[in-house]
């Protein structure tokens, strides 16, 4: 991506952050789902006035509520895509409120969060942790999550990396919308690895 490009959309991640965090600390927003609906709207008009350079980034929040809800099916409460005319890729997250204390970041407890990263995980390797602060939004590969030494980045690195690297899985970018599909698509790949185990056993 041209370096132009990326600081304008780094920027408009670090404004968005000042936002979100500010109106946190207010207690404009308090709860976990209204905060990303917040954040999914910030990051879906990062590219606004972009569309001439051909560069489209977009969120969907996933629902909440009851036994079938897309965060149920698929683990994740946001899933971003990046489009461009030389790539399409995308990540799944699941959004939590955390607090340092010592210089040490926390995620406030929440059972939940072990099963919801392993259904992530079983779509797509590049799934991630949100978490909220009063101080800033942290990411962490949600590969990572139970590990005493995670590695938390801001979110505006973790954005950089984003559209620079290899973060991203193009595979699940046409799954995004349909969380009934994501998980087809995990079942499909669980079944292909299995039978491979098996057969090279």
């Amino acid at each position: 991506m041209r370096e132009k490009v990326v600081d304008k959309i780094i920027q408009g991640v670090k404004k968005a952050e000042e936002c979100i965090i500010k109106r946190y600390k207010e207690r404009q927003i308090c709860e976990e789902e209204d905060i990303t609906a917040q954040l999914a709207g910030k990051i879906s008009e990062l590219t606004d006035g972009l569309k001439e350079e051909g560069f489209k980034i977009s969120a969907k929040v996933y629902t909440r509520r009851g036994k079938k809800s897309e965060e149920k099916i698929t683990g994740a409460d946001l899933a971003v895509v990046l489009e461009s005319n030389s790539i399409k890729k995308a990540f799944l997250a699941q959004s939590k409120k955390g607090v340092r204390i010592n210089g040490h970041l926390k995620i406030i407890k929440d059972e939940r969060l072990r099963v919801q990263c392993q259904k992530m995980l079983e779509i797509s390797s590049d799934s991630f942790v949100i978490i909220y602060t009063s101080e800033s939004i942290f990411v962490t590969p949600a590969l990572e999550i139970n590990d005493a030494k995670n590695n938390y980045k801001r979110l505006h690195t973790f954005f950089t990396e984003f559209l620079k690297c290899f973060i991203g899985d193009h595979k699940i970018v046409v799954l995004v919308k349909e969380p009934e599909k994501l998980l087809e698509f995990a079942t499909t790949v669980l079944y292909i690895k299995v039978n491979y185990l098996i057969i090279g056993d």
